[in-house]
């Protein structure tokens, strides 16, 4: 039996059909086409800690700069102080007796406590020296006439003024300049003082107050030995410096064997002399006075 369609109802079964057939080919692909994995190129990668046992390795000991190595028994440096500036008052005396170590206790003459500070220095075993004023180029300060050794005296006002002054610090070691930025470049100046001091037996403290003083020239064509400072302890009153000042110190010793470091009659500057001393002393370094200073580093070397 046969159905007749209209030409309508047979356009839409036509679009059904298409459809159906459609879907049935779709299908049949996904079925037949399964999803591949990323290949393992592909994937993330995911860290995974390693514990690695440390390999024990031998250690070795530390390298030893020159000059830094020191066998038991021997001395790490030796190192002299000088302490200028003595002389206004007498109440520092109290530091002297606390200082375990030697040191040079330099006195300006003609003060009202010139004399005590001897007696003081001595009784405390320190080295009591004539702190001797000497030309600067400038200075506020305003002495006496004859008070200062200066460039414009001849040699006869320069002996006299020199031998008068040690005549009245008599009890002291040794002399060292006080200023004398100017006096000490000048040859008679130091010619004087250096004859004049060895006559007496006194050694002498070049205080380098200038870096062009003639002190170690005359003293070789005189064929004596003196000593020069190394460093300033206190050129700022300040404990910080102080302290990296006797640093250096300590430095110029252990490379070189000996330093000698001048400082001043501070309060500040005396106590760190003191801890400063038994510090170095504990690390092997030895403290001696002036005198032997210039025993054992002659200076200039003849």
């Amino acid at each position: 039996m046969f159905f007749k369609l209209n030409k309508g109802a047979f356009s839409r079964l036509a679009v059904v059909a298409v459809i159906v057939a459609a879907l049935v080919v779709v299908g049949g692909v996904l079925l037949w086409r399964k999803p591949s994995p990323r290949p393992p190129e592909e994937r993330t990668p995911v860290s995974i800690p390693v514990v690695v046992k440390p390999v024990k390795k031998p250690v070795k000991p530390p390298v030893e700069r020159p000059g830094t190595v020191r066998k038991p028994g021997t001395v790490a440096g030796r190192i002299a102080i000088v302490i200028d500036d003595w002389g206004y008052n007498n109440s520092h005396c109290k530091y002297l007796s606390l200082m375990t170590e030697t040191a040079g206790v330099a006195i300006l003459p003609a003060l009202a406590y010139s004399r005590d500070i001897i007696k003081c220095a001595t009784q405390y075993g320190k080295q009591p020296m004539l702190h001797l004023p000497l030309e600067p180029y400038n200075s506020k300060d305003l002495y006496q006439k004859g008070y200062v050794l200066t460039t414009e005296m001849g040699e006869a006002s320069l002996r006299k003024t020199a031998n008068k002054i040690l005549d009245e610090m008599k009890g002291v070691a040794g002399v060292n300049n006080h200023t004398g930025s100017k006096g000490s470049e000048n040859e008679l100046v130091m010619a004087t003082v250096l004859t004049e001091t060895r006559k007496r037996g006194l050694f002498f403290v070049d205080s380098m107050t200038s870096d062009r003083s003639v002190g170690g020239k005359v003293a070789a064509r005189l064929k004596m030995h003196i000593a020069r400072r190394d460093v300033f302890l206190d050129n700022r009153n300040e404990r910080v410096y102080i302290e990296r000042q006797f640093a250096e110190t300590a430095q110029v010793a252990r490379v070189n064997g000996y330093a000698l470091a001048i400082g001043h009659d501070r309060a500040l500057t005396l106590q760190i002399i003191i801890e400063q001393m038994k510090k170095l002393t504990d690390q092997g370094y030895e403290f001696i006075s002036p005198a032997e200073y210039i025993k054992k580093n002659e200076y200039p070397r003849h």
